[in-house]
């Protein structure tokens, strides 16, 4: 059972033995040959087309934000642009990623600049002008409204709050 090899890993790595890390591997490899004998006794069947749609949605969103300097700027911030992509409706994407993931296009669009944000502001030195424009916000004041709403505090306040936990 997979649950028990987590739960021996957990023991094993409060126990104070010389030997755990040894032990922690061994459970990790237990762990992946189980998993090797499920996938061999699934049944082989088609994954249905609506299912390439959502994972096309998942992986474009991804793919946006790659942001690694302040030149790469996130392109596609509506439900409609990845739609595009995909060739398909707006409407029938985000039917089918929310009767999946329980989120809409727009939440998890949502969701992937905030968590995108955070990142930029805790990662790097770039002052919060460089960060609205790198995630695709056409002024400062609209980033910072955004993320005061998800997050119920400015950038700044969020990365000085951030750092000073860092520096305790």
């Amino acid at each position: 059972n997979i649950n028990r090899s987590f739960e021996q890993i957990w023991e094993e790595d409060r126990a104070q033995n010389e030997d755990k890390k040894q032990a922690i591997l061994l459970h990790l490899q237990m762990i992946l040959l189980e998993s090797e004998r499920a996938g061999r006794n699934l049944v082989n069947s088609a994954v249905p087309d609506n299912y390439r749609y959502i994972h096309g949605f998942l992986s474009l969103l991804e793919s946006n934000f790659q942001v690694k300097t302040m030149d790469d700027v996130v392109k596609m911030k509506t439900a409609g642009e990845f739609a595009d992509q995909l060739n398909v409706h707006p409407n029938y994407l985000n039917t089918l990623v929310r009767n999946q993931t329980g989120k809409t296009l727009r939440e998890h669009i949502q969701d992937r600049l905030l968590y995108e944000a955070k990142v930029l502001l805790l990662q790097t030195d770039w002052d919060i002008n460089a960060i609205s424009y790198t995630l695709g916000f056409s002024e400062h004041a609209a980033f910072t409204s955004f993320f005061n709403k998800k997050e119920h505090l400015s950038p700044s306040r969020f990365r000085k709050n951030a750092l000073s936990q860092v520096n305790i």
